[in-house]
């Protein structure tokens, strides 16, 4: 498959004399689109961005074959991925100096195809951070996060809104749904969601594309669910399954690529990104210059008026101190960066922080909640045909279904699960989770032999065992997306299994055994953070 490949615009001189009319501190997806909005009415904008510019559709390789990778995706040895007991059991900083690790990330580089997003997240060894236990993922790249999120876009409701009166608990938001739908309107309509219209009130429509199909398991679990007054409805994802005739940086989604052996991201942005969604077209405009390396370090402030006059940042590669001039100054540099920077940015009119009257400002954060999983077993699919499941960009999606007429007292509000059902790895299989799966590679060995083994490990001397659900593809067979025919399938080397039951000959050391508790805070640990 041979794509078309759209070059970022050139990027403009940043002229630090002049007096923009705004500046905006951040690239993902707040900053992105608040460049793209202020540059559509003309208005000349400055981004700042602490991190770099990375050609993501060079570094992702959705398309590329695991049997391509050296490591089959996983990261070189030399790298670390924090896990769950690390950030529940220690105190951060998570990576010293002497760690013995080159580099050190976040639990996201624990997730499958790790290796290709290593140089999107930051190393933790040279971007350390200090208080609350708190598993903490950052991406200093120009995009941010939108260059590896997971996809699901959906809308809020008056249910989110107007919380208070419905169940009597918090407090109601001053807005509701229909002040916000024209924005969610606009949004799905230049950015591209894929889905399936429900007709739900607690889970309002977007203005859909083309949704990803549901499989067979999926489709089971559909019409079971329908029985009990439950919906399940297709992944809705920010995607674009259409096309977008507007934005000459995106292609459409072909169902072609690795989304479930990537910890995220898309190399043909069909999936969307704010570098190409929103900052490229910004770029085209004339009107935007992006200055990258730019690690901003506090909201100056004009002290006759006490209004913001600019931005006081670093140059990353020099250490430079330097100052940008603007009208107005938005901060969108993700919850914890913008609170930071906000508490950081103090003066005679504003002493506790800008925008910190209150006292509120680094307090009352709201954690991204994940909860456990369960695997279920379809039986009625042993034995059928293959299919293609991978190359979508997510299963299915359940949305909330206690406390809508009902009131229960021992459960307030709601939990939303999702999935995938999938063929193999290592039967036909419908995976549930409330907010993400645990990974699946290699339960024969256990969660941390099956690792060991897929990086080339082995404890003890003698012949490597063979991995009991890896099957041997010949690379010349045809090529299909992310599956392959019966007939380019070899089995398991029988002898590798023998080998591994057997006691090793006379003259090699037997094995030891070692059993490596596996923490129930595998992936994720408290969440709790003031800034």
């Amino acid at each position: 498959m041979t794509l078309l490949r759209v070059p970022p615009p050139l990027p403009k001189a940043v002229d630090l004399k002049r007096t923009y009319d705004a500046i905006v501190v951040g690239s993902g997806a707040a900053g992105g689109m608040a460049a793209h909005v202020l540059t559509s009415h003309g208005l000349d904008v400055l981004l700042l961005e602490a991190g770099k510019q990375l050609d993501t559709t060079a570094e992702l390789k959705s398309l590329e074959w695991p049997y391509d990778h050296p490591r089959r995706g996983d990261m070189p040895y030399t790298s670390h991925a924090l896990r769950g007991a690390e950030y529940a059991l220690r105190k951060p900083p998570y990576a010293s100096k002497d760690s013995p690790w080159k580099t050190v990330q976040s639990y996201v580089q624990g997730w499958n195809g790790s290796d290709y997003s290593k140089n999107i997240l930051v190393n933790e060894k040279e971007h350390p951070y200090t208080g609350t236990n708190y598993a903490w993922v950052r991406a200093r790249v120009l995009g941010g996060k939108t260059n590896i999120w997971g996809r699901l876009a959906l809308r809020l409701s008056d249910y989110d809104f107007k919380g208070k009166s419905h169940d009597g608990w918090g407090e109601d938001w001053p807005i509701s749904y229909t002040d916000i739908e024209p924005y969610y309107d606009k949004v799905d309509l230049y950015l591209g969601i894929s889905g399936h219209p429900e007709g739900l009130a607690h889970l309002p429509d977007s203005k859909f594309q083309r949704a990803t199909r549901l499989n067979a398991a999926e489709v089971m679990l559909r019409q079971s669910m329908a029985k009990s007054g439950k919906v399940l409805t297709p992944y809705r994802a920010g995607v674009t399954t259409d096309g977008l005739k507007h934005n000459k940086f995106r292609s459409r989604c072909f169902g072609r690529g690795a989304c479930n052996r990537r910890a995220g991201g898309c190399d043909i942005h069909a999936a969307f990104d704010s570098p190409t969604g929103l900052i490229y077209p910004a770029l085209e405009t004339g009107h935007l210059i992006v200055r990258t390396g730019s690690v901003a370090r506090e909201v100056t402030v004009d002290p006759a008026t006490g209004k913001a006059r600019g931005v006081s940042f670093v140059d990353a590669a020099t250490g430079e101190i330097m100052e940008a001039r603007a009208k107005a100054v938005v901060v969108g540099a993700s919850t914890l960066e913008s609170a930071r920077l906000l508490l950081n940015s103090k003066s005679a009119p504003h002493p506790n922080g800008i925008g910190n009257s209150s006292g509120h400002v680094g307090h009352n954060f709201c954690e991204h909640v994940m909860g456990p999983g369960v695997d279920g077993f379809v039986k009625d699919l042993v034995g059928k045909p293959r299919t293609l499941d991978d190359g979508r960009p997510g299963g299915f999606y359940v949305p909330r279904f206690r406390n809508l007429e009902d009131k229960q007292k021992d459960f307030v509000r709601e939990h939303r699960p999702r999935g995938q059902g999938q063929v193999g790895r290592p039967r036909p299989a419908l995976r549930l989770q409330v907010r993400r799966q645990r990974e699946e590679d290699g339960r024969g060995h256990g969660h941390h032999g099956a690792r060991d083994l897929r990086r080339g490990r082995h404890r003890g001397r003698g012949p490597r065992p063979a991995h009991p659900h890896r099957r041997l593809v010949d690379p010349r067979a045809g090529h299909r997306a992310h599956g392959q025919r019966p007939q380019d399938v070899r089995p398991d080397p029988a002898p590798a299994v023998a080998r591994r039951e057997e006691p090793f000959r006379r003259g090699r050391q037997q094995p030891r055994e070692r059993v490596l508790p596996e923490s129930d805070l595998d992936h994720h640990g408290p969440g709790l953070a003031v800034v």
